[in-house]
């Protein structure tokens, strides 16, 4: 497809005659006599289009046509049709948000976004996050439903490219358009850390607090003398988790492990996330046997708290262990930390029906 693509650019260059004849009458006046110009001018006609092509044709191509269908033809295919011809832009704190291609169908739409550094400043380096503050919006209806994946950072181009899809519970109206973009996570690190099994509390103290998200691979039945009852304000669940230690403030701009309990064939380990407004910090904690056979939590919850005027997120890690293996099990964890906030206002109108 590129081949065909690049072939028809070729085909179709060819440079205006006044701009031929400009490149003669230089090269006259450089020269001693009209034969010269008569054996040179194939040649200064040869090098004047292979001079327009590079100057225009290729940089064009360069940076347009092949970077952005590269990237639909790896991850959605099925955008390769849905291009927007034009550039679509919106720039914001020094950050370039372009929509590269976007494909609406009623209720639903799947959009090809990328951001980028304005000249002179130096946000996009590598993987960026939406972080939710996104939307499509059109003449009575809002994107309710939404979301995106990183697809990759091209530092050729200095852009990151996102897949956003987003539902509405209405219909989206082709003729009228608005995307928006509130915020980015600038900052993505990936981190392997050992957790230390040497100081797992038995019998430990717990408290009881409103769940505002659970799951694992083992049924919620295994667990059901954790959960106590349901908040009647939030009809959350109310799970009894483990009471550790005096909490800090300090803690809204990190990931900690606060410690490992273990009672009842269950091993738990309790992770603050700190504070999540601004920023997306989460684990994936194994243990590892002496085979090095890595074994996933089977279950674990997610609540809230509020310590000295800071909202910080807390997760448990559940794992079934036997007692005897306690001593030759070895845990760590993936840490993903998202963070440096940069909000602005990206926002772009446009219409499909023009397009069809």
């Amino acid at each position: 497809m590129f081949r065909d693509e690049y072939r028809n650019v070729y085909d179709n260059i060819v440079p205006s005659e006044d701009c031929v004849d400009k490149i003669r009458e230089r090269y006259t006046q450089r020269t001693r006599g009209a034969q010269v110009i008569r054996v040179l001018r194939p040649a200064l006609t040869i090098f004047a289009i292979l001079v327009l092509f590079t100057v225009t044709a290729l940089p064009t191509m360069a940076r347009t046509i092949p970077a952005v269908r590269q990237v639909i033809e790896r991850y959605v295919p099925a955008l390769s049709k849905f291009m927007i011809p034009d550039v679509i832009s919106s720039i914001s704190q020094g950050i370039v948000m372009q929509v590269e291609a976007i494909d609406v169908k009623e209720k639903t739409a799947e959009i090809l976004v990328s951001f980028s550094d304005e000249e002179g400043y130096d946000y996009i380096n590598g993987k960026v996050d939406l972080y939710g503050g996104y939307n499509l919006s059109s003449y009575g209806a809002s994107s309710n439903i939404g979301g995106c994946s990183f697809l990759e950072y091209r530092p050729e181009e200095d852009k990151a490219y996102f897949k956003v899809d987003v539902t509405t519970w209405d219909s989206f109206d082709r003729s009228q358009l608005t995307f928006q973009v509130y915020q980015l996570l600038t900052e993505c690190i990936e981190e392997e850390r050992d957790i230390s099994l040497d100081n797992i509390i038995r019998n430990p103290q717990v408290k009881q607090v409103s769940l505002n998200g659970r799951g694992g691979l083992a049924s919620p039945g295994d667990f059901s003398q954790y959960f106590v009852g349901r908040d009647p304000d939030s009809m959350c669940f109310i799970c009894e988790v483990l009471d550790l230690q005096e909490l800090d403030a300090n803690m809204k701009n990190s990931i900690t492990v606060l410690g490992t309990a273990y009672t009842d064939g269950l091993l738990r380990v309790q992770v603050c996330r700190g504070n999540l407004e601004k920023a997306d910090r989460h684990a994936q904690i194994f243990l590892v046997d002496e085979k090095g056979t890595e074994q996933h939590e089977d279950y674990s919850v997610d609540w809230r708290e509020t310590v000295d005027g800071e909202r910080l997120s807390f997760t448990e890690h559940w794992f079934w262990v036997d007692e005897e293996e306690l001593d030759s099990l070895r845990m760590y964890g993936i840490f993903y930390i998202t963070d440096h906030c940069v909000e602005g206002e990206w926002r772009v109108d446009f219409r499909l029906d023009s397009l069809e």
